[in-house]
């Protein structure tokens, strides 16, 4: 059991004091009851709250799905629009943290969360998880550079191969491409290695998460790491 306003805190939603006031100030209701009392006790394990007219459930963790646009940063200290300009501050207070990178010029799916371990499980080399992106080429798409893709190929500095478990070719310059290392700037970096050039660059999963198709460009959903992953892969 914890305090209202240790719990509100914990959610993000600003300093012990802060949510002091929210509560006394009859902002908070507490499973559809307002509470006026900032001591008062509640397991804080999926509690419906409702703040300042906005409902939600309280949880340990949060993971984001955002669509994030072309020309937003994955950084906190961006030269560009940063992708936490794009949450809400409740989120930002609890120290969420993009899981992985898309540069500036890459559009689509990032996963955001507070929770470091899923995130490292995540993006670690030896766990292997899947991304998949949508890569409109400059030149047309040729079997060859399909094969090559998927037998693999050396970059600039790496001392091993970069592999496409997957290449499909969409349309004559547009293919989708499986990769599981998630080396910075990897598909571009692939691709130029065999001379073609990305001109657009789209991530459309991870994981065993897809991009929906009815979430716009800067918008976000709220999922459980369920989606992500089986339970089984991480534990």
């Amino acid at each position: 059991m914890m305090e209202l306003e240790k719990i509100l805190q914990k959610e993000g939603l600003g300093t012990r004091r802060f949510c002091r006031q929210l509560i006394q100030s009859g902002k908070v209701w507490v499973e559809n009851n307002l509470c006026l009392h900032p001591t008062a006790l509640f397991s804080q394990k999926n509690l419906r709250l409702t703040v300042e007219n906005q409902t939600f459930w309280t949880k340990e963790y949060v993971v984001l799905a955002l669509n994030k646009p072309v020309g937003f940063e994955c950084s906190q200290n961006a030269f560009h629009a940063g992708i936490f300009s794009l949450i809400p501050k409740r989120f930002c207070n609890r120290g969420v943290q993009p899981i992985g990178r898309l540069d500036v010029n890459t559009s689509g799916l990032i996963f955001l969360t507070d929770n470091g371990k899923l995130n490292h499980f995540l993006t670690s080399p030896k766990n292997q998880i899947p991304r998949v992106y949508v890569a409109e080429c400059a030149e047309n798409i040729t079997e060859h550079l399909l094969i090559k893709l998927q037998k693999g190929v050396f970059l600039k500095n790496e001392q091993k191969k970069s592999i496409a478990q997957h290449a499909q070719k969409l349309n004559e310059k547009t293919l989708k491409l499986t990769l599981t290392g998630g080396k910075y700037h990897e598909v571009r970096r692939m691709i130029a290695a065999l001379g073609n050039h990305v001109v657009q660059l789209k991530r459309i999963a991870y994981g065993n998460f897809q991009l929906p198709e009815n979430l716009a460009e800067g918008a976000f959903e709220l999922i459980d790491s369920s989606r992500i992953l089986h339970h089984d892969d991480f534990k």
